[in-house]
């Protein structure tokens, strides 16, 4: 495995750290309001799945083609 190009990481950092701030979007989401109820979870987990989603491929990316 070739080491990978300085671009290459700043992709790499950009992906986690615009999936932790999806991710913390979702629980900001969910906890602002008084009541939680099932309604404002499941209208919110799409935060969820696009922040880790974003996470999961920054610390899975090699960068190859």
């Amino acid at each position: 495995m070739t080491k990978p190009t300085p671009k290459q990481k700043i992709y790499r950092l950009f992906m986690l750290i615009g999936g932790i701030l999806i991710f913390v979007a979702g629980f900001y989401a969910i906890f602002k309001n008084d009541t939680i109820t099932s309604d404002i979870v499941i209208n919110n987990f799409i935060f969820f799945l696009a922040g880790g989603a974003l996470i999961y491929s920054g610390l899975k990316w090699t960068g190859k083609k």
